[in-house]
C-alpha cells in the first residue's frame, strides 16, 4: 500500500481518515450522492500523492466495480484527476483540492440543471392553466401559485448564476480565520 504511514501514530491516522471519509460520506449522501464517493474522494483529498483503484479499493475494502464506477462518476463531475506517471501503465488517481472549483463544477452542472427543468416545467403549467383561469378561479388561484413558484424559480437562478459568474469561489479566508481561531 502506497503512502500508509505505518509504525507510532497509524491507528489515529486511520482513525482520523475514517471519521473524515465516513462524514463526507454522509454528507455526500444529503446532496443525493452515493456515500462511497465521499470516501473515495476524502482519502484521496488526504493523500499527499495519487493512488491507484487497486489501492483506493484496498484501502475502502471496496470491490473493484464499486472502485471504478465511483471513480468514473468522479471524474465526470471534476472531483477528481487522472493522473499519469511515466512508465507505469496504471491510472493513479487524485482528488480536486480547489474547493472552490469543486462546488462551482457540481452546482454548474447539476443544480443549474435542475432550475432550468424547473422552469421549463412552470412555464408549462403557467400555458396550461392560463386559458381555464379567465374562467374558473380555481384555475386561477393555481395560476398565481404557479407564477410565485416560477418567481421564486428565476430568483434561485440568479442568485446561482451570480454565484457562478464570480468564477471562483475564495474560501481562503475563511480556512485562514479557521485556523487563527484554534492556535
Amino acid at each position: 500500500m502506497a503512502n500508509k504511514p505505518q509504525g507510532q501514530g497509524a491507528p489515529a491516522v486511520d482513525r482520523a481518515e475514517k471519521l473524515t471519509g465516513d462524514a463526507v460520506g454522509k454528507l455526500m449522501e444529503f446532496w443525493n450522492f452515493r456515500k462511497n464517493l465521499g470516501r473515495i474522494w476524502s482519502l484521496l483529498y488526504l493523500e499527499p500523492d495519487p493512488l491507484t483503484a487497486a489501492e483506493i479499493g484496498e484501502r475502502l475494502r471496496l470491490a473493484a466495480g464499486t472502485v471504478s464506477m465511483s471513480l468514473n462518476e468522479l471524474l465526470h463531475w471534476g472531483a477528481i484527476q487522472k493522473v499519469y506517471r511515466e512508465g507505469d501503465r496504471r491510472d493513479f488517481f487524485q482528488a480536486e483540492s480547489d474547493l472552490g472549483r469543486l462546488i462551482t463544477g457540481v452546482l454548474r452542472a447539476r443544480e443549474r440543471r435542475l432550475l432550468d427543468e424547473t422552469r421549463e416545467a412552470l412555464a408549462k403549467a403557467k400555458e396550461a392553466l392560463s386559458e381555464s383561469s379567465k374562467k374558473d378561479p380555481l384555475q386561477a388561484f393555481k395560476l398565481q401559485r404557479v407564477l410565485l413558484l416560477s418567481q421564486l424559480s428565476d430568483m434561485a437562478l440568479i442568485l446561482l448564476d451570480q454565484l457562478l459568474d464570480q468564477k471562483r469561489i475564495d474560501v481562503t479566508s475563511f480556512f485562514q480565520s479557521s485556523a487563527n481561531k484554534k492556535k
